[in-house]
């Protein structure tokens, strides 16, 4: 369900952080890592990023098109003008992002609020809305020159933080040459990309991030858009799925409830006795090298996906950029918890598709590991195993007793 649009506005952030970047465009170290924190306790889409990310987020914010020294005879407000163009404002009913545009940039909201929408057939159709907080774009900030997939425009008066890519760029290339040749030996570990087209990790490295989580810490959730690909590092993870069932309980004299289950379908109407249930089952085990979650496949497609020759990749990847985020196929089909402290590397499944050559993306889609077992197949292991369950107790009982 979406957010209600009624969005209050506070500039009072915006204000803080221009006088911040105004400060820093002086050389001033303390107001970056004031900026830092600032926007971390502020912004929630700010703080999911690692500390070294964020630094250099607040870097990039001195490297203005703008020139980055200041002139001798800099006329007066010069330092504000340049804190300006990191942040900006627009008007109610302004559209800042054009489906089908390349993307040059991404961006935190300061305040305000702005919704996100594709035109069919001349009509607007509205897939979510952002408030402050939020943000939109990075989740392709480290691919440069991709393309747009809906429209952005604000719904109220709002206020942007923006980062541009090139200076992303430019930046995280120079100041993470000893982790980029670090994460290659880590992603090296894993059999499938061991055996990579040669070329593959150098690129691939900037674009895989690691992760940490501790146990029983959410990796994935069910029903979550998902647009990452995860290979495991270190530790062991467990997959839960929520399965509907119908279950009747029958009371047997004063206290005892005997409870019936069976399996849910919606095509059959429940009962004035029963009610609708859900069980958390664990459906897989994964361990260190394996990769989740699934890619989607097209069924139509599928037989044209044999051989090397046969395989359209660009047309694989248009696949994945038009998908109808709130189609199943998009959705994360179960939950991925941390058994242990658990280590991963993520790359946007897109920017792998780009780099990957044919023959590791055929490897990938033809022999994926992680299935999606179907909801009545869930539900007919459950109900045996559970009915075996009862069984082996009431025969133990029934042998007590004599």
């Amino acid at each position: 369900m979406l957010r209600s649009i009624h969005a209050q506005v506070d500039s009072s952030l915006s204000q803080t952080v221009r006088d911040l970047l105004a400060k820093i465009a002086e050389n001033d170290r303390n107001a970056l890592e004031t900026l830092e924190r600032t926007l971390s306790i502020r912004l929630r889409s700010f703080a999911r990023f690692t500390h070294n990310q964020k630094l250099q987020f607040c870097e990039i914010m001195q490297y203005q098109r703008l020139p980055k020294a200041r002139p001798r005879f800099a006329p007066q407000g010069f330092m504000e003008l340049l804190a300006d163009h990191r942040v900006r404002s627009y008007a109610q009913e302004t559209l800042i992002v054009k489906e089908g545009h390349v993307s040059w940039a991404f961006y935190f909201i300061l305040n305000g609020q702005v919704e996100i929408y594709k035109i069919k057939d001349n009509s607007k159709h509205r897939l979510n809305i952002l408030n402050s907080g939020d943000s939109f774009g990075d989740r392709t900030m480290n691919t440069l020159n991709d393309k747009r997939t809906a429209c952005v425009g604000t719904t109220i008066d709002t206020e942007l933080l923006i980062i541009d890519k090139s200076d992303f760029f430019r930046i995280a290339n120079t100041t993470d040459e000893h982790n980029i040749t670090s994460k290659i030996a880590q992603l090296s570990a894993v059999p499938m990309l061991a055996i990579s087209d040669s070329g593959f990790l150098e690129k691939a490295a900037y674009f895989f991030r690691k992760v940490r989580y501790e146990p029983n810490e959410a990796i994935l959730l069910e029903g979550t858009e998902s647009t990452d690909l995860f290979w495991i590092l270190k530790g062991t993870c467990r997959c839960v799925k929520l399965v509907p069932f119908v279950q009747k309980k029958t009371r047997l004299g004063f206290s005892a409830v005997k409870s019936h289950m069976r399996a849910h379908n919606a095509s059959v109407p429940l009962g004035d006795d029963e009610e609708l249930v859900e069980q958390l089952l664990s459906i897989q085990e994964l361990q260190a090298s394996d990769c989740f979650p699934d890619m989607p496949m097209s069924s139509a497609r599928l037989d044209q996906w044999l051989t090397e020759s046969m395989f359209d990749k660009e047309r694989y990847i248009d696949f994945l950029v038009n998908i109808d985020p709130t189609s199943p196929s998009s959705k994360a089909y179960v939950s991925v918890i941390a058994n242990t402290r658990v280590e991963v590397v993520a790359i946007p499944r897109v920017d792998f598709c780009r780099l990957a050559s044919v023959r590791m993306l055929l490897n990938l889609l033809l022999n994926q590991g992680f299935r999606r077992t179907p909801i009545e197949q869930l539900q007919h292991a459950f109900l045996e195993h559970r009915n075996w369950q009862i069984f082996k107790r009431r025969v133990v009982s029934e042998i007590i007793r004599k």
